[in-house]
């Protein structure tokens, strides 16, 4: 027993050294979200689960040990804790009171520990900074940054985790700080650069040992000795900034993307002063950033994952995955997508080629990226699961991969014309539809409909939040939901028989030719009963797979001239969504019946640009009467008419 005791004491007290393989702070042993040391097998096991609390922190894993950042809503408290990377027991454990800062993404921790031999670093949303023992757990010092600096951590909290660079400690809070690692003490402060959500990068300018700071105005490289600036290059292109993905290092020059209107940008620092070679909207990275693996730039450009080459090409893009993130090494990709699901995907620029799937999480956001360290793969979400899979090659069971949802551009094709078996005529496709759901009179029964239901956003972190559709006969639609608690804004969608417009109490929105096209099909309320006039060229040309389904494929010209894809479910007859250039992709399911006339209630529609997924779900009809008044155009949007006329 006493040697027992001893063991367990040494235990308590070692200190992890990172090495080939572990994953010791933000984006992995070398800053790049590439794992290093042993390889690992697409294929892998869940070896064990726990629960850490609220947050998107990555865990950090040095010399078998795991540390983690959670909280504890029930409590207030943030939790630090140190689990054994073998079977995920608590070693210990330390408590900070804290809050819920950012209350439309549900909360929790942002950032991740940092591993440095005998010491754990660990920074907070609202600027706290501790150092700990590494064994033990002990407090060696802490900071609180806001009342000291006078620092402010914006909407959603300080999210930049901290970077060691020999014997300081660089940390993101407005301002770039360096501190002694081993005191605390203050070293040098740079002037507020609205660095709040990224991560310090090291990065060498010519022979000078520098930190790129990724702030919400520029990207600034300043000396890792004085904190002098060495370059900026502005980026401030549209309000709505949100800088938080790492850059990228590509040799001497830098990678950079951010969400909304930004996108990206390859820096060259020749001479010292700061250049775009290019710059592009290709990848608006919101959160977690790109990873670079022979050559080639591999992210999540909003909700649609995608490749890119270094000149700033498109290589491949994938629908259905969300708002995800990842992590790359040997060969492979890590995926987390935004349902939940575990991919891991061959690294190559050719084509995205999927190697096995495995379903990991049931709600919350995932938006942390994999952690692949020593053959190991950990994965959380935002409720506070944590995962760890085994994916070493000589120790696996055999698993079943699960069933695949990703809505590729270009489903595989099953069987294509010509072939032994003829394919149903289009015609023949749009009136079996139309029997399925009901026949010509039940579709034009009703000149009005009232659809109630739920909207959801999860690649925005939205819940399902209340919905209403009101429909009248023949081409008017307006959709009406709210935004996510705790704001409850209302965002209306509106084609009044002319003319498509977006609008809440802030802004309005009249969107461009291609979505008017768009808006002014979707509205049609009998559209069922119409194909023949709506779509004057249809042509079967494949059967193929569509979300999981045998579809047939019938490529359509539109009344308007434009190219449109539909698929009729080959089982069921009824429509399975439809598709085009510069349109949205739409998935119909769950077809129900309602007074006679059967409509679908669940629709997952992707944005052409960005790829992010809205979910419309439908659970009460009414067969009531709309009013016109309820189309009208309102000031905002006739102020911008009158703009545009001028």
């Amino acid at each position: 027993m006493s040697a027992a005791i001893v063991a367990f004491a040494c235990l308590l007290t070692a200190h992890p050294a990172a090495q080939s393989g572990d994953w010791p702070h933000w984006r992995g042993l070398n800053h790049d979200g590439l794992s290093s040391g042993p390889g690992w097998s697409a294929q892998g096991e869940t070896k064990w689960t726990v629960e850490v609390g609220l947050g998107y922190s990555s865990p950090s894993i040095a010399g078998g040990r795991l540390f983690v950042h959670g909280f504890e809503r029930e409590r207030g408290v943030d939790i630090v804790r140190c689990l054994q990377t073998q079977n995920g027991l608590e070693l210990w454990r330390h408590e900070l009171a804290a809050r819920i800062f950012d209350q439309d993404h549900e909360g929790g921790t942002l950032t991740t520990p940092t591993i440095d031999g005998q010491r754990l670093y660990v920074s907070e949303r609202e600027g706290r900074l501790v150092c700990y023992d590494a064994g033990t757990g002990r407090v060696l010092w802490h900071k609180e940054l806001a009342p000291l600096y006078d620092v402010d951590p914006g909407r959603y909290g300080f999210s930049g985790s901290p970077l060691v660079a020999g014997e300081l400690l660089i940390v993101h809070a407005d301002r770039v700080f360096a501190f002694q690692k081993a005191t605390g003490d203050l070293v040098w402060r740079t002037e507020p650069l609205q660095a709040v959500y990224s991560t310090p990068l090291p990065f060498t300018l010519g022979a000078t040992p520098c930190v790129a700071s990724f702030g919400q105005q520029a990207l600034e490289l300043v000396e890792l000795a004085s904190g002098a600036r060495r370059a900026t290059f502005p980026w401030q292109k549209d309000p709505r900034v949100v800088c938080a993905a790492a850059p990228v290092v590509v040799g001497q020059r830098l990678f950079i993307s951010s969400a909304y209107e930004h996108g990206c940008a390859l820096l060259d620092f020749t001479d010292g002063a700061a250049r775009a070679l290019w710059a592009n909207r290709a990848m608006r990275s919101k959160m977690a950033g790109c990873v670079l693996v022979d050559g080639f730039l591999y992210g999540f450009d909003e909700s649609l994952l995608k490749c890119l080459d270094l000149e700033g090409q498109e290589r491949w893009r994938v629908r259905g995955l969300g708002n995800g993130a990842l992590s790359a090494g040997d060969g492979k990709l890590a995926l987390l997508s935004e349902d939940g699901e575990l991919l891991v995907a061959a690294a190559t620029p050719d084509a995205f080629h999927e190697l096995a799937r495995t379903p990991l999480f049931e709600g919350g956001s995932c938006w942390t990226p994999p952690v692949i360290a020593q053959s190991f793969v950990y994965c959380r979400n935002s409720r506070g699961t944590l995962v760890c899979r085994d994916h070493r090659a000589s120790e696996l069971t055999p698993t079943v991969e699960a069933a695949h949802t990703t809505v590729q551009s270009a489903p595989t094709v099953i069987q294509s014309a010509p072939t032994a078996v003829e394919l149903p005529a289009a015609a023949e496709l749009c009136a079996r539809h139309l029997e399925r759901i009901g026949g010509d009179a039940a579709v034009r029964r009703h000149a009005a409909l009232r659809l109630r239901g739920t909207f959801e956003m999860r690649s925005q972190g939205y819940p399902p939040v209340p919905l209403t559709i009101d429909w009248q006969a023949p081409d008017r639609r307006r959709l009406t939901h709210e935004d996510a608690p705790p704001r409850r804004v209302t965002h209306e969608r509106v084609f009044d028989g002319e003319l498509y417009f977006e609008f809440d109490p802030y802004s309005a929105r009249i969107p461009e030719a291609a979505a008017q096209g768009e808006a002014r099909d979707s509205s049609e309320l009998f559209a069922a009963a119409d194909f023949a006039r709506l779509y004057p060229e249809l042509c079967t040309t494949a059967l193929a797979a569509f979300d999981q389904r045998s579809c047939y494929r019938v490529e359509a010209v539109t009344r308007r001239g434009t190219a449109r894809t539909l698929w009729f479910d080959a089982a069921t007859g009824l429509l399975a969504g439809r598709e085009g250039a510069h349109e949205s992709l739409v998935v119909f399911d769950d077809y129900r019946e309602f007074d006679g006339l059967r409509l679908a209630t669940r629709e997952r529609r992707f944005a052409p640009d960005t790829g992010i997924e809205e979910r419309l779900c439908i659970e009460r009809v009414e067969f009531v009467p709309v009013e016109p008044a309820l189309f009208a155009r309102p000031e905002a949007v006739q102020r911008l008419l009158r703009t545009s006329e001028r």
